[in-house]
């Protein structure tokens, strides 16, 4: 894992062109790496969140985690090229650009996220077996914990089915290439 803190001197701008090619071939992946490190937030505590956690063996093992590694090894790549970059930072960064690039609003960065080196406690981030097999109580007391609204929450859950969809590499490429999603719908 990186240092315990980002130096104040990184260009973001640099840093968010230096991600294009990982975007390019992970964006799915990078976007999903960046929610599942930052969606252990916990409200109450003030605990968890865009810290990194994700990285720590621990936590990347855990179900729901599961193909995150690709998305790690951009990040990493792109901490060499900018050595003074948190890899939470980093992370949420790769987050930012992926939405970007799968036609989403740009998002602007703050840099001065720390790294953690322990993993939050189990079962934080809902998995998509929790949000189908959860009673509606139980996943609003998990929305609830991360803060969200019931909107927010539902948006989480009903986006797992496309994420899985656009995780396929293949399709991705295709998508990229074609610059358009609608070749793909319905499959």
């Amino acid at each position: 894992m990186s240092k315990a803190g980002p130096s104040p001197v990184v260009d973001v701008a640099k840093a968010r062109l230096d991600l294009e090619s990982g975007v390019n071939q992970h964006g799915p992946t990078l976007l999903r790496l960046a929610l599942h490190d930052a969606l252990t937030w916990d409200d109450s505590s003030r605990g968890g969140g865009a810290n990194a956690s994700i990285a720590v063996p621990l936590e990347l093992a855990r179900p729901g985690n599961g193909g995150l590694q690709p998305g790690l090894i951009v990040v990493e790549d792109l901490m060499a090229l900018h050595p003074g970059l948190s890899m939470a930072d980093a992370i949420q960064l790769a987050g930012a650009v992926a939405v970007e690039a799968l036609g989403g609003p740009h998002i602007p960065i703050r840099l001065g996220r720390r790294d953690i080196r322990v993993p939050p406690p189990s079962a934080r981030l809902p998995t998509y077996d929790t949000c189908s097999s959860l009673g509606p109580g139980a996943l609003l007391a998990s929305f609830q914990r991360m803060g969200l609204s019931v909107r927010q929450g539902v948006a989480l859950c009903g986006a797992h089915p496309f994420g899985r969809f656009w995780s396929s590499p293949k399709v991705w490429e295709e998508v990229r290439r074609q610059g358009t999603w609608h070749a793909w719908e319905g499959m």
